[in-house]
């Protein structure tokens, strides 16, 4: 188990602070867009009343929550930053790096396991950008009813509504569409065990091209509006091919090598 571990941390070590930086600055970029469209969309009350109904000088918000989200480029900034990670992700444990190359070797651990404990460690990432990204939207949807808040009831529901009238944030948190949480974690997986899969076919003198067609479907698919289950499937099933490819080439592999290094007779 301590092997594992170990495997396990080399990995995080060559990329886990880097990946923390480009992930503050993505959630930098994405405040700036969003605090631009927050005051450049504040007009002065027409007729004199602000938000709240009492006629007086004030100002009131000309779009709504789910246009500010969409103004700011959310989208566009997340999945810019999300191709950058699985650059750096599928790039750390390829062969150029001698010095980590070195460390697995000596460990005596099978390549299939490496591949494993790789995938484990991009499925984390994946999930802490997740994570950061959504509370990073959460964040604006509160930021954007303090500043809107009125006292009227239908206020204290609109992040919720915005969960569904947002492609984007529907797909960050679906809330109650089961197909696309599912679809968000079978993406997870199978992205973590392709950028896992890149290194592993580096090191074998070989391209994966797999890891292209997950990245390309999961960046014209991800972001959709409730109701297109015939995207969502799209993207269960070719994750799941993808994945299980990747699986069965990795451990197909490393059985016909453990056959070919056993005595006979």
């Amino acid at each position: 188990m301590k092997k594992y571990t170990s495997v396990f941390m080399l990995y995080a070590r060559g990329t886990l602070y880097r990946i923390l930086i480009l992930l503050l600055f993505s959630i930098l970029i994405q405040g700036g867009f969003f605090i631009f469209q927050l005051h450049s969309n504040f007009a002065p009350s027409i007729s004199g009343a602000n938000t709240s109904g009492n006629f007086s000088s004030g100002e009131e918000f000309t779009i709504g929550l789910e246009t500010v989200l969409d103004r700011s480029h959310a989208a566009l900034i997340f999945g810019i930053t999300f191709l950058i990670l699985l650059l750096m992700l599928s790039l750390n444990g390829c062969e150029w790096n001698g010095k980590q190359s070195y460390t697995l070797r000596r460990l005596s651990i099978p390549e299939s396991h490496i591949f494993l404990c790789q995938a484990a460690y991009h499925f984390c990432c994946l999930l802490i950008m997740w994570g950061a990204e959504l509370l990073t939207m959460l964040l604006f949807c509160v930021v954007w009813l303090a500043k809107t808040a009125t006292g009227n009831p239908i206020y204290g529901q609109t992040i919720f509504l915005a969960c569904y009238r947002s492609a984007f944030l529907h797909s960050l948190l679906p809330l109650a569409d089961i197909s696309r949480l599912c679809r968000n974690l079978l993406a997870a997986l199978s992205l973590s065990l392709s950028t896992a899969y890149f290194p592993y076919c580096q090191r074998h003198g070989r391209f994966a091209v797999s890891l292209l067609l997950n990245a390309g479907i999961t960046v014209t698919f991800f972001c959709g509006e409730m109701g297109y289950l015939q995207n969502d499937l799209l993207m269960i099933l070719a994750g799941l091919a993808i994945a299980v490819h990747n699986v069965i080439y990795v451990f197909g592999e490393a059985s016909e090598t453990d056959s070919a290094m056993t005595p006979k007779g």
